[in-house]
């Protein structure tokens, strides 16, 4: 169910709009009521299923990532 955005000519105000089909649009503002309101182009959010593993930047030995630190010291998450 995709959400979009629109902001209002008008007043400025920016919300979203949880749309199901195009009759779901908002046809007004929901601060002031006007029906001045345009869709925005925003970056689509993508969501994956599963655990994919993260590479280390020091090649996954954790070396780099304070392996030899407790883990809540670490400076990153990838390290042992």
């Amino acid at each position: 169910m995709p959400i979009f955005e629109y902001r209002c000519r008008s007043c400025g105000h920016s919300f979203e709009s949880l749309e199901f089909t195009a009759a779901d649009a908002p046809t007004a503002c929901p601060r002031c009521g006007t029906g001045e309101v345009e869709r925005l182009l925003s970056a689509a959010a993508v969501q994956t299923r599963g655990t994919a593993p993260t590479p280390l930047p020091c090649g996954g030995t954790g070396a780099c990532c304070g392996s030899d630190l407790p883990r809540s010291a670490k400076p990153c998450m990838g390290g042992n």
